[in-house]
């Protein structure tokens, strides 16, 4: 059965991103910052709406002192934070869908508001980032993929002899 493996993360969302630290003193981010304008959806999940117990794995392995849960779901990942109460769930709830909508609305050129130029340096750095982590799980995944078809030929019997390269 999954359940999720918490760990302390210190959450920062700054311009069109969220990104997370392992320390209030963190100097890089862990992971690839999440982008707020692909999140589908982020919502507050506590044991007592959950009446289904669909997320029984998510609350009932909470850490202490941590009583609420959000999820914060984007293109092909899910990520859950515990956080002390229902109000911080909210706080945050509704900060990251106020940064989605205000990333769609400068995204399509609507924004009244002047985006800091920090900002876009703080973008430009996470896109690179993200990027970058990409590129790293794609060469992993093609790796596996020849070693997989490395241990396939082999268990099928011998190659004959000759140069291969």
């Amino acid at each position: 059965i999954w359940a999720p493996q918490w760990k302390p993360r210190f959450l920062i969302a700054l311009g069109g991103y969220l990104y997370r630290f392992k320390d209030e003193n963190g100097s890089s981010p862990k992971g690839a910052p999440t982008p707020l304008d692909v999140c589908s959806d982020c919502r507050i999940i506590t044991r007592e709406d959950d009446e289904y117990g669909e997320f029984n794995a998510v609350t009932d392995c909470v850490p202490d002192g941590y009583n609420v849960v959000f999820e914060v779901s984007s293109v092909g990942k899910t990520q859950y934070f515990a956080v002390e109460s229902r109000e911080e769930a909210l706080t945050w709830v509704n900060s990251l869908r106020q940064g989605q909508q205000d990333v769609i609305t400068r995204n399509m050129g609507h924004s009244k508001i002047p985006y800091p130029k920090e900002w876009t340096a703080f973008d430009a750095s996470a896109k690179r980032l993200r990027d970058q982590k990409l590129r790293i799980k794609q060469k992993l995944e093609q790796l596996d993929k020849k070693e997989q078809e490395m241990q396939t030929m082999g268990a099928g019997g011998s190659i004959g002899g000759g140069y291969y390269s």
